[in-house]
């Protein structure tokens, strides 16, 4: 990621580079959009209030967990309260997740009509998301030391067997913000080869041969 140019949105490497684009988006992710901005927390959201109090899909400015939201979901058959609610999850634990384990309210708004979501630029709103996120990372990394932290493989390993009884990790919403400190603590100490204490190395434990879902 040190090779993201967050303010041109240009990936460089070895004297080469591309400009990543909303369209880059909408073809990769086959997101539909339009071309009116989706502006979270901000004054212009204001107007879809009285939308929103009165939608049945969540109490307005209550908390939702993303399993609640899941169950909810499977659970409705309505083919419009289908569409927001699987929006709504979807960009709160795959598309746009964050570290909460909540649906993200905000978006409320502009999924209420299912007929206009296509309507809004989607695709912009997601590339920024991603720039954000990837100058977040790039900030963490150089206020590291030594600019190293764990790799995310916990998918890829066969945890079962003895270490279930040590410590389970939950596989049951896919995102790597569910993942907690915890987590990579266990798998970073069952992981770790001690035969040469002065340098630390791992991949002691099978791969599982598949990612989980």
């Amino acid at each position: 990621m040190g090779q993201v140019v967050i303010d041109l949105s240009e990936f460089k490497h070895r004297g080469k580079s591309f400009k990543v684009t909303r369209f880059m988006v909408q073809q990769i992710l086959g997101v539909p959009s339009g071309d009116i901005p989706i502006v979270l927390h901000n004054s212009a959201t204001k107007s879809f209030d009285q939308r929103v109090q009165h939608n049945s899909t969540f109490m307005h400015g209550a908390k939702h967990s993303i399993p609640d939201a899941v169950s909810k979901l499977l659970g409705e058959h309505g083919e419009e309260s289908f569409i927001r609610l699987f929006m709504l999850v979807a960009l709160s634990t795959i598309i746009c997740p964050s570290t909460q384990n909540f649906v993200n309210l905000s978006y409320l708004p502009y999924v209420l009509d299912v007929s206009q979501i296509h309507s809004y630029d989607w695709s912009y709103h997601i590339l920024s998301y991603i720039l954000s996120m990837v100058k977040k990372y790039q900030g963490f990394i150089s206020s590291k030391d030594d600019g190293k932290i764990y790799i995310a493989y916990i998918d890829f390993l066969d945890l079962s067997g003895d270490y279930a009884n040590h410590h389970k990790i939950s596989y049951d919403i896919p995102r790597i913000c569910n993942v907690t400190s915890d987590d990579f603590s266990f798998v970073a100490n069952v992981d770790r080869n001690v035969s040469n204490p002065a340098r630390s190395s791992y991949g002691i434990v099978e791969e599982a041969g598949f990612i989980s879902v």
